[in-house]
């Protein structure tokens, strides 16, 4: 069983625009769909397409934990967190950027091997390294065998702008700094990640990741509790951790086939680009 796509108005404001001039106000006409799921537009009556004026506003909540549709919190009664303790965003890049990151990411680690265990015990058959380096040419790799056009928006856009569109999303925090460096992991079909809290050393307040190739369940487990909050990761997702979720509470990547209330999600190669912010010892 496939999960639908949840698609939520961020405004009742809206501003009319005609078919005929979506071409003027948002582009290609074929990119609509993704700008609806993000939030940028929303779709009225009669199938016409509306301008949001208020997503900004609506961008403080509308990703909470709290709220959210990929969030099970039937398990968490912790008062103590906060609205933006967790927060996800779908559909944050499109189809075509996926598979460029993809490839990307495929060619980076293509000389590493699978390994069984991580350093510290908590990744089981992944490669993994952190990276600066992306394309800057317009040549799309195929490590996937995935054709693109010459031409089409993912074979003109390089893997860093990209990236670095990621780094602006409203779900992570913009006061702070970030490694330039992110931390690419390959996870295989039968690879999995042990609950843990990332140390200090290695990320700051901050622990956000984008989910590519395959949906994955990620369950928030309280250390020392308890509460637990697991978080449904659809292809092409991203999220972010902080505050009592990034320090009291362990995270995991379930293995083999998971379950998401109730209904499995299956779980086959997974890459995951992690961002993280420096520590700063007040």
């Amino acid at each position: 069983m496939h999960f639908m796509r949840y698609i939520t108005s961020q405004s009742n404001k809206s501003i009319p625009v005609g078919a005929t001039d979506m071409h003027n106000c948002f582009g290609q006409v074929r990119h609509m769909r993704g700008l609806v799921s993000r939030g940028f537009a929303v779709v009225g009556r009669g199938g016409r397409c509306h301008r949001s004026t208020g997503f900004k506003r609506a961008f403080s909540t509308s990703f909470s934990w709290q709220d959210s549709p990929l969030v099970d919190r039937s398990m968490c009664k912790d008062a103590t967190l906060v609205w933006n303790d967790l927060q996800v965003m779908q559909d944050v890049l499109t189809l075509d950027e996926e598979r460029l990151l993809a490839d990307e990411a495929a060619a980076l680690l293509r000389r590493r091997r699978y390994e069984v265990n991580h350093w510290d015990q908590v990744i089981v058959n992944f490669k993994e390294m952190e990276t600066v380096k992306w394309s800057q040419g317009t040549v799309l790799r195929t490590q996937f065998q995935i054709h693109i056009p010459v031409g089409s928006l993912s074979s003109r856009i390089e893997a860093a702008d990209i990236l670095a569109r990621v780094r602006t999303l409203p779900i992570l925090p913009q006061d702070l700094e970030y490694f330039p460096p992110v931390h690419v992991i390959d996870l295989a079909e039968a690879g999995y990640i042990k609950p843990h809290v990332d140390s200090i050393k290695f990320s700051g307040q901050v622990v956000a990741g984008l989910n590519l190739l395959s949906p994955a369940v990620m369950r928030f487990q309280e250390e020392h509790g308890d509460n637990r909050i697991d978080l449904l990761l659809p292809r092409r997702s991203f999220y972010c951790m902080r505050g009592g979720v990034r320090y009291r509470y362990t995270h995991e990547i379930l293995p083999g086939v998971q379950h998401f209330q109730g209904q499995p999600v299956e779980r086959p190669r997974r890459i995951s680009i992690m961002i993280r912010d420096v520590f700063v010892d007040l």
